[in-house]
């Protein structure tokens, strides 16, 4: 892939960062997009690769910035219905259906959120990642609930230093076999990929990502049924679900986590049909918050859990909690 230089001199008196440095250059929008080029081994300081963003640069040093050109990309868009909560110039907020992959990956090249989007916009934005045009974060293919995508890449650095400095509000609501040992606590692990099924995730006291989940338990069904609030504070990927498979509560349905034999705990037979039923796992994205990328705004949006969920939280009576 051919790439642009940029070379600018260090000017300042004082030792800086080289992601401050490259930040505040015309060429680079963000903070985070600085981090971007020095990450990837974009960026040289008097002919040396530099990946470490805090490393200091003084005066008279040398920066050197290597552009990557846009990638070529052979996605394309498709007419797939989209429920739009929020639109502007900026950005857009979706409903996901479960059922709907974010963005293509192996085995799904086609019908994501992405070939929805491209249909629909014709500017997203795309940074480093070609096939993952405007989208800043995802949610599981069987997770429904709210995300921000962005237009363009203005939007998209914002959002993303947003979501890196954890300012963005995000709430979940799961409905989980069994009842937490906690009415409300924190949940800390390292999460790595399986040893022994590399579609799955699990929890680890010493090696892997660090992740952190926030819940409450807002009601409970004869001791066998829970429905909990969750607020992340880390986005790894199957955060919640192996969080709460590690504290001994997986969402009901979400069989890759949640062992069949927890079905025999219900004591209700009707129960155990409706949750035998479901063509996805009971995860909700239920309210995103974050600050508008031009206006400075805050934006809030809330959505009620789908009608394939809803059977299940009039049966447990927890329905009053999340309209």
């Amino acid at each position: 892939m051919s790439k642009n230089k940029v070379n600018f001199t260090i000017t300042s008196t004082n030792e800086i960062r080289l992601d401050q440095a490259i930040s505040s250059e015309d060429f680079c929008p963000s903070r985070a997009r600085a981090q971007e080029f020095i990450q990837s081994k974009l960026v040289l300081v008097n002919a040396s690769t530099i990946t470490k963003p805090s490393f200091k640069v003084k005066k008279g040093d040398i920066v050197e910035v290597l552009m990557p050109s846009k990638k070529q990309t052979k996605l394309v868009g498709q007419n797939i219905p989209l429920d739009i909560f929020y639109e502007d110039q900026d950005v857009l907020v979706i409903n996901k259906p479960a059922g709907m992959v974010v963005h293509p990956s192996h085995g799904h090249d086609d019908m994501t959120l992405v070939n929805a989007l491209l249909y629909h916009c014709k500017d997203l934005s795309v940074g480093f990642e070609a096939d993952r045009p405007g989208i800043v974060h995802r949610i599981d293919k069987d997770t429904s609930g709210l995300l921000v995508v962005a237009k363009n890449d203005k939007a998209h650095h914002s959002l993303s230093e947003q979501f890196q400095s954890k300012t963005v509000h995000r709430i979940y609501w799961a409905i989980c076999f069994g009842v937490p040992p906690k009415t409300s606590d924190r949940i800390e692990t390292y999460i790595q990929r399986d040893d022994k099924d590399r579609k799955r995730f699990q929890s680890s006291d010493t090696s892997g990502k660090n992740a952190i989940t926030h819940y409450n338990v807002l009601k409970t069904y004869n001791d066998e049924i829970s429905l909990l609030q969750l607020r992340l504070e880390t986005g790894r990927t199957h955060q919640i679900r192996v969080h709460l498979k590690h504290i001994g509560c997986p969402i009901i349905a979400d069989w890759t986590y949640a062992n069949t034999k927890r079905l025999k705990n219900i004591s209700s037979l009707d129960l155990r049909k409706k949750i035998e039923g479901l063509n996805r796992f009971a995860l909700h994205a239920a309210e995103l918050g974050f600050t508008h990328p031009t206006s400075g705004e805050q934006k809030f949006f809330r959505v009620s859990p789908p009608n394939d969920l809803l059977d299940i939280l009039i049966f447990c009576k927890f329905i009053d909690l999340v309209q």
